[in-house]
């Protein structure tokens, strides 16, 4: 659950003002009304009491002062429990969205960006990519699961380097990663040379390579659609490459 939507619509404009323009706004607002608040309490029970112009200058005297030393050290504190609600809220939906393990979006994450994608994208072009490791439980058995971990990594960095700053890549699970970027016909051919150099994990495990299945995008189509046709694509390119695994599947 979302902390910031359980607050009120006082707290979430006074944290907006807070991370906007700082706790400086803050404490001496809630000086201000502190030192306000002190010298009419003052006032009212000054003026129902037999006092000495003395003692008077000095009642008045305090109700500043007191306030003037508490109230900006309670609003300091105060302040900082917004900022430091706003910043967990911050991390916790990013930490929704993300992989813990590659850094790319998660599955959910990517669904609602993918398809975002694919929606607004008009009339242009684009390019769903399914992509997953060679023989990735051989590599986790000779290898050890880390140096499988190190290999989803670089994968996940590389298609993310890829399809920079106009797609969006996410892990859908184990070594199944998903691409989306929109591509005109001029600039296809340079992102789908990006997408294959990117699956060169080499520099995981010697010879390590992912295999993808590449899917041309125009007009409407949903993104569990085209995932699909591109999952199609990749296990025929696959098949293409290495015919007697395929048939063992």
């Amino acid at each position: 659950m979302d902390p910031i939507a359980s607050l009120s619509c006082v707290e979430r404009r006074l944290l907006r003002v807070t991370r906007d323009r700082g706790l400086v706004p803050f404490v001496l607002l809630v000086t201000g009304i502190s030192i306000a608040l002190s010298l009419t309490i003052t006032v009212v029970a000054v003026s129902f009491a037999d006092m000495t112009l003395v003692d008077l200058i000095v009642a008045l005297a305090i109700a500043v002062a007191v306030p003037s030393l508490v109230a900006p050290a309670v609003a300091v504190f105060l302040g900082r429990l917004p900022i430091a609600l706003g910043s967990a809220s911050e991390e916790l939906h990013h930490l929704a969205r993300i992989d813990a393990l590659t850094g790319v979006l998660n599955r959910r994450a990517f669904a609602e960006d993918a398809g975002a994608l694919l929606a607004h994208r008009g009339e242009g072009a684009a390019l769903v990519v399914m992509v997953d490791v060679d023989d990735f439980k051989q590599v986790n058995d000779r290898h050890g699961h880390a140096t499988g971990d190190r290999a989803l990594c670089l994968l996940a960095e590389n298609l993310s380097e890829a399809v920079r700053p106009h797609g969006v890549v996410g892990r859908l699970g184990g070594d199944e990663f998903a691409v989306v970027v929109a591509a005109d016909a001029a600039g296809r051919e340079a992102i789908t040379g990006r997408l294959a150099r990117a699956c060169d994990l080499g520099g995981a495990v010697h010879a390590l390579r992912a295999s993808s299945g590449v899917l041309d995008i125009i007009g409407a189509v949903s993104l569990d659609e085209a995932l699909r046709r591109a999952d199609h694509e990749l296990y025929a390119a696959k098949r293409a490459a290495s015919p007697a695994l395929l048939t063992a599947v």
